[in-house]
């Protein structure tokens, strides 16, 4: 036995290394059974310590710790209350926040205990915060009255005693109320094992030989040849990089196999056991620390939630309450709070059907929504809150007088069209927002279809005639629409989706595309693919039947026009086809909700006097707002009516129509 450990061992007789924390246990460290000394510095060399006191440590830092004022209904953050950037920038000049919380919950999952010493303003507000070393504090009680107090060991070698509201102290799992418990001291045992297991491995692969065995000699050899043999195998076969490699043996002399190879003995599992008995002792699921034996798609995020609430949040509890206690005092307006939705945050589609849940029931706003995705408001009507339509307050449901249940009527209907507007106000930012993606897609379309139109103008006119170009654009077109439904197709289907969303949520249908709709989406492209192939073919024969009989150069005529389609006709496309297709896919979902009629609203400012006129117009779901060959008129549009050479079932009404529709 080692000076050292005898001098452990009178030390432990006289019961003075019994608090782990103390000074003397600091510097005489126990050692273990498995003849290594487990202190709290040295546990962190074995990794599964190490990944524990990093995973709480870095999760506590990481989440955000505001000051609250309480209101009479709700709260407010108090970014001007002194306690505010000690929480949530910087407790001292030296350290940040995240610094700060950082290394107190390192020192509370080593040493059970974390201080910080609370620097008072002359009007006894808190200052600043400085963190003391847990192995340097000793909570004390005065002999007279066991008043509790604070011993600091400086590192001069002098003592300084605290009061107890000068002292943040945030304790572990204690058994006196005075002092939390060391995990590590608490578990010296378990942890050594995994130390221990570790030197041997690195001993094993670093000086072991890969002999493992015993050399049988037929003779007495003497001593300079049993060095020299011994010598020999050393160098030759000594260390990991030396590993495997033969070994000739002469005169005589047997090698028998001693060893026992590290898998029979069960190393690794033995390892493995170690790590998740670490786990254990500080609650963390095993993945969160490199072992995903037991983790799967289906379950890691449950087990992450789980960490969340039964591993982080007794930390969280027990840090708010002393940091309420010591820092606000009897001010009990104000209060400090971890935000813990960053880490309960889970796959986007699990939050879209919370935020859909909360928004629906009028408990988030828009801009709530984006505030919590890290998302700029979109302006003051995002704090808009709204409820279903279908909905009354308690107090409308009761009796009331004639005139005063018409008045409450006509106010609910009033609070419902605002909502249904406000959701075709966001169908139609939706519809804007996809205009660059339509104009790229209609540019591919207009650009091949130029380049193939100039290439059929050289083959048949300048050499053949007119008849065989015409033929030629009448077999060009019937082949022409696979190639715009493959570049339209796309954007048209990623709109229907947004608008599909939007438009569930207003009637409160299931969100996602379903195959009624799909089927529509496809009759939708056939049809557009129809119209475009339909006035292409139709303007390019006209027009070269028409420079034909005036005389006139038709490749010339034919190349001008394509040159006019491949600048002006891709926005136009975006502009018509984002507000056709969104409101054809609207009133699609309305209609699969059982909504009954629908109502035409101008949107925005950019509302002309025909869209004025059609301004809440209510028809059936199936009734055209406008039928075939009606005309539109217009005040102060005299001259300028509109022809409908189709039924209008929804906008646009026309070229750079803004207007959309809602369920009435």
């Amino acid at each position: 036995m080692t000076l050292s450990q005898r001098v452990v061992r009178w030390l432990e007789k006289r019961g003075l290394l019994q608090d782990p924390n103390s000074w003397l246990a600091r510097h005489f460290v126990r050692p273990t059974q498995s003849g290594v000394d487990v202190s709290e510095e040295s546990a962190l060399t074995f990794s599964a310590v190490f990944s524990c006191v990093s995973v709480l440590s870095r999760s506590l830092a990481a989440m955000p710790l505001p000051v609250y004022r309480r209101l009479d209904r709700g709260r407010e953050r108090a970014r001007g209350h002194p306690v505010y950037p000690l929480l949530h920038s910087q407790p001292n000049k030296e350290m940040t926040s995240y610094t700060f919380r950082s290394t107190m919950m390192a020192h509370l999952a080593l040493w059970g205990n974390a201080y910080a010493e609370i620097v008072m303003r002359p009007d006894g507000r808190p200052e600043s915060l400085w963190m003391i070393p847990p192995w340097r504090v000793q909570p004390m009680r005065t002999a007279n009255n066991g008043e509790l107090y604070y011993e600091v060991n400086l590192p001069n070698g002098q003592k300084k005693e605290l009061q107890p509201y000068r002292v943040l102290h945030v304790m572990g799992l204690g058994v006196d109320g005075n002092k939390g418990l060391s995990p590590i001291a608490m578990h010296r045992q378990g942890i050594g094992m995994g130390l221990a297991a570790e030197e041997f491995g690195a001993r094993f692969f670093g000086q072991g030989t890969n002999l493992g065995g015993i050399v049988e000699v037929p003779g007495k050899m003497r001593d300079e040849t049993i060095r020299g043999l011994r010598k020999d195998i050393q160098e030759k076969h000594e260390g990991l990089g030396k590993s495997h490699r033969l070994l000739f043996l002469e005169e005589g002399l047997k090698y028998h196999q001693a060893g026992m190879p590290m898998t029979d003995a069960q190393f690794l599992e033995s390892r493995k056991f170690q790590i998740n008995e670490v786990a254990r002792i500080y609650n963390i699921p095993p993945h969160m620390i490199g072992d995903l034996d037991r983790a799967t798609f289906s379950n890691i995020e449950h087990q992450t939630i789980e960490f969340v609430t039964h591993t982080m949040t007794p930390w969280l509890v027990n840090w708010e309450q002393e940091l309420n206690r010591k820092l606000f005092g009897e001010d009990d307006s104000h209060y400090a709070e971890f935000l813990v939705e960053g880490l309960l945050r889970g796959d986007s589609q699990s939050r879209a059907q919370f935020y859909n849940q909360m928004f629906n029931i009028g408990a988030y706003s828009i801009n709530d929504i984006r505030e919590k995705e890290n998302e700029n408001p979109i302006g003051p009507e995002g704090d808009v809150h709204y409820v279903p339509m279908n909905m009354l307050p308690a107090n409308a449901a009761m009796v009331a007088e004639p005139e005063e249940q018409q008045e409450q009527e006509r106010a609910i209907e009033q609070r419902s069209l605002e909502y249904r507007q406000q959701g075709a106000v966001r169908r139609n930012r939706i519809k804007k927002s996809y205009r660059n993606l339509f104009s790229e897609a209609a540019a591919k379309v207009a650009q091949r279809e130029k380049t193939n139109i100039l290439k059929g103008v050289r083959k048949h006119l300048q050499e053949r005639s007119l008849t065989s170009f015409t033929e030629w654009l009448e077999d060009y077109y019937r082949e022409f629409p696979e190639y715009i439904r493959n570049q339209m197709m796309p954007a048209m289907n990623s709109l229907a989706e947004s608008i599909q969303e939007l438009a569930a949520q207003e009637v409160g249908a299931e969100v996602g595309m379903t195959p009624e709709l799909d089927r529509f989406m496809e009759d939708y492209v056939a049809a557009f693919t129809a119209r475009y192939t339909g006035s292409s073919r139709g303007q390019l024969i006209a027009l070269a039947n028409q420079a034909a009989d005036d005389g006139e150069d038709i490749a010339a005529a034919v190349e001008q026009r394509v040159n006019e389609w491949e600048e002006r006709r891709p926005n136009k496309v975006a502009i018509n086809e984002t507000v056709e297709l969104g409101s054809a896919v609207a009133k699609t979902v309305f209609a699969a909700a059982g909504v009954q009629k629908l109502r035409w609203i101008g949107v925005g400012t950019e509302t002309c006097e025909f869209c004025a006129e059609m301004d809440g117009k209510v028809v059936g779901i199936d009734q055209p707002f406008l039928a075939k060959d009606d005309v539109m008129e217009a005040e102060g549009r005299e001259g300028q009516e509109i022809q409908l050479n189709r039924p209008t079932m929804h906008p646009p009404l026309h070229q750079f129509c803004v207007c959309e529709i809602i369920p009435d």
